[in-house]
Protein backbone atom coordinates (compact mmCIF):
# COMPACT_ATOMS: atom_id res chain seq x y z
CA UNK A 1 0.00 0.00 0.00
CA UNK A 2 1.10 3.98 -0.58
CA UNK A 3 -0.41 6.82 1.35
CA UNK A 4 -0.92 9.77 -1.15
CA UNK A 5 -2.43 13.16 -0.52
CA UNK A 6 -5.88 13.28 -2.41
CA UNK A 7 -5.80 17.11 -2.75
CA UNK A 8 -3.18 16.73 -5.30
CA UNK A 9 -4.42 14.10 -7.32
CA UNK A 10 -7.52 11.68 -8.19
CA UNK A 11 -7.51 8.59 -5.49
CA UNK A 12 -7.12 4.79 -6.82
CA UNK A 13 -9.29 3.09 -4.39
CA UNK A 14 -10.28 -0.63 -4.04
CA UNK A 15 -13.06 -0.18 -1.43
CA UNK A 16 -15.13 1.94 0.96
CA UNK A 17 -13.04 -0.01 3.38
CA UNK A 18 -9.78 1.54 2.76
CA UNK A 19 -11.66 4.82 3.77
CA UNK A 20 -13.58 3.41 7.13
CA UNK A 21 -10.11 2.05 7.68
CA UNK A 22 -8.69 3.93 10.92
CA UNK A 23 -4.88 3.11 9.16
CA UNK A 24 -6.17 4.58 5.69
CA UNK A 25 -6.78 8.06 7.63
CA UNK A 26 -4.88 10.65 8.26
CA UNK A 27 -7.21 12.38 11.66
CA UNK A 28 -4.89 15.43 11.50
CA UNK A 29 -5.65 15.40 7.58
CA UNK A 30 -8.88 13.60 7.06
CA UNK A 31 -8.10 14.05 2.97
CA UNK A 32 -4.88 11.69 3.50
CA UNK A 33 -5.70 8.52 2.82
CA UNK A 34 -4.04 5.08 2.15
CA UNK A 35 -4.74 3.60 -1.41
CA UNK A 36 -4.50 0.46 -3.12
CA UNK A 37 -4.07 -0.42 -6.67
CA UNK A 38 -6.83 -0.37 -8.52
CA UNK A 39 -7.95 -4.57 -9.78
CA UNK A 40 -10.86 -5.77 -11.84
CA UNK A 41 -12.89 -7.29 -8.68
CA UNK A 42 -10.67 -7.40 -5.16
CA UNK A 43 -11.77 -10.98 -3.84
CA UNK A 44 -11.29 -9.10 -0.28
CA UNK A 45 -14.65 -6.87 -1.48
CA UNK A 46 -16.22 -9.31 -4.16
CA UNK A 47 -16.38 -12.76 -2.81
CA UNK A 48 -19.79 -12.79 -4.16
CA UNK A 49 -19.56 -11.05 -7.82
CA UNK A 50 -21.51 -7.72 -7.89
CA UNK A 51 -24.73 -6.96 -8.67
CA UNK A 52 -24.48 -6.70 -12.07
CA UNK A 53 -23.47 -10.35 -12.29
CA UNK A 54 -26.48 -11.09 -9.87
CA UNK A 55 -28.96 -9.18 -11.83
CA UNK A 56 -28.36 -9.20 -15.00
CA UNK A 57 -25.96 -12.10 -15.55
CA UNK A 58 -27.73 -14.41 -13.45
CA UNK A 59 -30.92 -12.98 -13.54
CA UNK A 60 -32.31 -13.58 -10.04
CA UNK A 61 -34.95 -11.71 -9.13
CA UNK A 62 -35.41 -9.06 -6.51
CA UNK A 63 -38.37 -7.82 -4.16
CA UNK A 64 -38.86 -4.34 -3.07
CA UNK A 65 -36.91 -5.49 0.32
CA UNK A 66 -34.64 -6.94 -0.99
CA UNK A 67 -34.20 -4.22 -3.55
CA UNK A 68 -34.69 -1.58 -1.02
CA UNK A 69 -31.48 -3.22 1.66
CA UNK A 70 -29.39 -2.92 -1.14
CA UNK A 71 -30.51 0.76 -2.04
CA UNK A 72 -29.97 1.46 1.85
CA UNK A 73 -26.31 -0.18 1.88
CA UNK A 74 -25.18 2.11 -1.05
CA UNK A 75 -26.33 5.18 0.45
CA UNK A 76 -24.28 4.15 3.72
CA UNK A 77 -21.37 3.55 1.57
CA UNK A 78 -22.00 7.14 -0.01
CA UNK A 79 -22.35 8.49 3.16
CA UNK A 80 -19.00 7.52 4.60
CA UNK A 81 -17.32 9.07 1.07
CA UNK A 82 -18.88 12.01 1.24
CA UNK A 83 -18.14 12.17 5.18
CA UNK A 84 -14.36 11.63 3.35
CA UNK A 85 -14.85 15.26 1.14
CA UNK A 86 -15.25 13.04 -1.75
CA UNK A 87 -17.73 11.55 -4.37
CA UNK A 88 -18.17 8.44 -6.48
CA UNK A 89 -18.41 10.04 -10.09
CA UNK A 90 -18.77 6.30 -11.43
CA UNK A 91 -21.70 4.56 -10.00
CA UNK A 92 -22.97 1.95 -11.95
CA UNK A 93 -23.96 -1.93 -10.88
CA UNK A 94 -20.76 -3.35 -11.88
CA UNK A 95 -19.09 -0.78 -8.92
CA UNK A 96 -21.43 -2.22 -6.70
CA UNK A 97 -19.68 -5.18 -4.65
CA UNK A 98 -20.74 -8.48 -3.48
CA UNK A 99 -18.99 -9.59 0.05
CA UNK A 100 -19.25 -12.91 1.71
CA UNK A 101 -22.48 -12.13 3.28
CA UNK A 102 -24.06 -10.75 -0.06
CA UNK A 103 -23.87 -7.59 1.51
CA UNK A 104 -23.06 -4.26 -1.27
CA UNK A 105 -19.54 -2.45 -1.13
CA UNK A 106 -19.24 0.55 -3.17
CA UNK A 107 -16.05 0.03 -5.09
CA UNK A 108 -13.47 1.13 -8.08
CA UNK A 109 -12.44 4.48 -6.80
CA UNK A 110 -10.40 5.37 -10.26
CA UNK A 111 -12.81 8.33 -10.65
CA UNK A 112 -13.75 9.49 -7.22
CA UNK A 113 -12.35 12.78 -6.32
CA UNK A 114 -12.78 15.92 -4.20
CA UNK A 115 -16.30 17.61 -3.77
CA UNK A 116 -14.59 20.81 -3.77
CA UNK A 117 -13.07 19.95 -7.14
CA UNK A 118 -16.31 20.10 -8.93
CA UNK A 119 -14.88 18.32 -12.08
CA UNK A 120 -17.15 16.78 -14.75
CA UNK A 121 -16.59 13.02 -14.45
CA UNK A 122 -15.64 11.29 -17.78
CA UNK A 123 -18.45 10.56 -19.96
CA UNK A 124 -18.05 6.67 -19.82
CA UNK A 125 -20.80 5.02 -18.93
CA UNK A 126 -23.11 7.30 -20.55
CA UNK A 127 -26.69 5.65 -19.29
CA UNK A 128 -26.13 6.11 -15.34
CA UNK A 129 -24.96 10.15 -16.11
CA UNK A 130 -26.83 12.95 -15.19
CA UNK A 131 -28.24 15.22 -17.86
CA UNK A 132 -25.33 17.99 -16.63
CA UNK A 133 -22.69 15.37 -16.85
CA UNK A 134 -23.32 14.60 -20.37
CA UNK A 135 -23.36 18.43 -21.25
CA UNK A 136 -19.91 18.76 -19.55
CA UNK A 137 -21.80 21.42 -16.65
CA UNK A 138 -21.82 19.80 -13.54
CA UNK A 139 -21.97 22.01 -10.85
CA UNK A 140 -22.76 20.00 -7.93
CA UNK A 141 -21.14 16.43 -7.99
CA UNK A 142 -23.35 14.47 -5.15
CA UNK A 143 -26.57 15.71 -7.08
CA UNK A 144 -24.69 13.77 -10.02
CA UNK A 145 -24.59 10.70 -7.94
CA UNK A 146 -28.13 10.72 -6.49
CA UNK A 147 -29.29 10.78 -10.50
CA UNK A 148 -26.56 7.94 -11.03
CA UNK A 149 -28.28 5.93 -7.77
CA UNK A 150 -31.52 6.36 -9.12
CA UNK A 151 -30.85 4.81 -11.83
CA UNK A 152 -28.97 1.69 -9.76
CA UNK A 153 -32.71 1.56 -8.49
CA UNK A 154 -34.70 1.36 -11.54
CA UNK A 155 -32.13 -1.35 -12.46
CA UNK A 156 -32.59 -3.32 -9.59
CA UNK A 157 -36.16 -3.09 -10.16
CA UNK A 158 -36.77 -4.05 -13.43
CA UNK A 159 -33.86 -7.19 -13.96
CA UNK A 160 -30.75 -4.91 -15.38
CA UNK A 161 -33.11 -2.22 -17.93
CA UNK A 162 -32.90 0.83 -18.33
CA UNK A 163 -35.85 3.56 -18.56
CA UNK A 164 -37.15 3.55 -22.07
CA UNK A 165 -38.26 6.96 -24.09
CA UNK A 166 -40.77 8.06 -26.51
CA UNK A 167 -38.51 9.78 -28.43
CA UNK A 168 -35.04 8.86 -28.98
CA UNK A 169 -33.47 12.05 -27.02
CA UNK A 170 -31.99 9.61 -23.91
CA UNK A 171 -32.76 12.03 -21.70
CA UNK A 172 -34.62 12.10 -18.49
CA UNK A 173 -35.98 15.97 -19.93
CA UNK A 174 -38.86 14.23 -21.50
CA UNK A 175 -40.07 12.80 -17.82
CA UNK A 176 -41.02 16.51 -17.63
CA UNK A 177 -41.95 17.31 -21.19
CA UNK A 178 -44.67 14.00 -21.24
CA UNK A 179 -45.54 13.81 -17.99
CA UNK A 180 -44.91 10.82 -15.02
CA UNK A 181 -48.32 8.99 -16.47
CA UNK A 182 -47.14 8.57 -19.74
CA UNK A 183 -43.54 7.77 -18.93
CA UNK A 184 -44.48 5.08 -16.31
CA UNK A 185 -47.14 3.65 -19.31
CA UNK A 186 -43.69 3.32 -21.70
CA UNK A 187 -41.77 1.29 -18.82
CA UNK A 188 -44.55 -1.19 -17.69
CA UNK A 189 -45.49 -2.07 -21.79
CA UNK A 190 -41.64 -2.63 -22.32
CA UNK A 191 -41.01 -4.69 -19.63
CA UNK A 192 -44.56 -6.06 -20.06
CA UNK A 193 -45.91 -5.74 -16.96
CA UNK A 194 -48.80 -4.09 -15.58
CA UNK A 195 -49.51 -0.72 -14.10
CA UNK A 196 -48.85 -1.91 -10.70
CA UNK A 197 -45.39 -2.80 -11.07
CA UNK A 198 -44.19 0.46 -9.90
CA UNK A 199 -45.76 1.40 -6.90
CA UNK A 200 -46.23 5.05 -6.44
CA UNK A 201 -43.62 5.60 -3.49
CA UNK A 202 -41.26 3.78 -6.00
CA UNK A 203 -42.47 5.90 -9.15
CA UNK A 204 -42.30 9.22 -6.57
CA UNK A 205 -38.57 8.55 -5.46
CA UNK A 206 -37.19 7.80 -8.87
CA UNK A 207 -38.80 11.02 -10.46
CA UNK A 208 -37.58 13.60 -7.51
CA UNK A 209 -33.38 11.47 -7.72
CA UNK A 210 -33.81 12.01 -11.74
CA UNK A 211 -34.74 15.49 -11.94
CA UNK A 212 -33.46 16.85 -14.85
CA UNK A 213 -32.74 20.07 -12.22
CA UNK A 214 -30.14 18.96 -9.81
CA UNK A 215 -30.51 21.62 -7.40
CA UNK A 216 -34.14 19.53 -6.85
CA UNK A 217 -32.70 16.03 -6.46
CA UNK A 218 -32.92 14.59 -2.67
CA UNK A 219 -29.59 14.50 -0.57
CA UNK A 220 -29.15 11.45 0.33
CA UNK A 221 -30.52 11.96 4.32
CA UNK A 222 -33.96 12.75 2.28
CA UNK A 223 -33.67 9.59 0.29
CA UNK A 224 -33.44 7.80 3.50
CA UNK A 225 -36.45 9.15 4.39
CA UNK A 226 -38.47 8.87 1.91
CA UNK A 227 -41.67 6.51 1.83
CA UNK A 228 -40.46 4.03 -0.05
CA UNK A 229 -36.87 3.69 1.76
CA UNK A 230 -39.03 3.72 5.46
CA UNK A 231 -40.79 0.09 5.21
CA UNK A 232 -39.19 -3.49 6.11
CA UNK A 233 -35.39 -4.15 5.16
CA UNK A 234 -33.63 -7.60 5.55
CA UNK A 235 -30.95 -7.83 8.19
CA UNK A 236 -27.08 -9.67 7.46
CA UNK A 237 -28.05 -12.83 8.28
CA UNK A 238 -31.40 -12.30 6.98
CA UNK A 239 -30.08 -11.33 3.70
CA UNK A 240 -27.18 -13.76 3.36
CA UNK A 241 -29.81 -16.87 3.26
CA UNK A 242 -32.04 -15.02 1.05
CA UNK A 243 -29.19 -14.82 -1.41
CA UNK A 244 -28.00 -18.19 -0.72
CA UNK A 245 -31.52 -19.83 -1.54
CA UNK A 246 -31.85 -17.52 -4.64
CA UNK A 247 -28.51 -18.46 -6.20
CA UNK A 248 -29.54 -21.92 -5.44
CA UNK A 249 -33.22 -21.54 -7.03
CA UNK A 250 -33.44 -18.08 -9.05
CA UNK A 251 -37.20 -18.20 -9.42
CA UNK A 252 -37.31 -17.96 -5.59
CA UNK A 253 -38.89 -13.94 -4.66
Amino acid sequence: MTSIEILSSPPTLTSLEDLKSPKNTNKSDPLSITTQPSTPKNLNYAQNGDLFDLVITRKIKLDDKTIRTYFLQIIDNLEILYSQGMVHGDLKLENLWLDEKFAVKVGDFDMGFLLEEQKTASKENFDYRAPEVKEGCCNNQQAADVFSLGMILFMLKTGGNLPVYEKETDDMKEFVQTGMHIFWRNQCKKLDQNAKFFGYDFRRLFMRMTDPDPTKRPSLEEIKGSIFCSKNIYDEEELAILMKKKLENPTVV
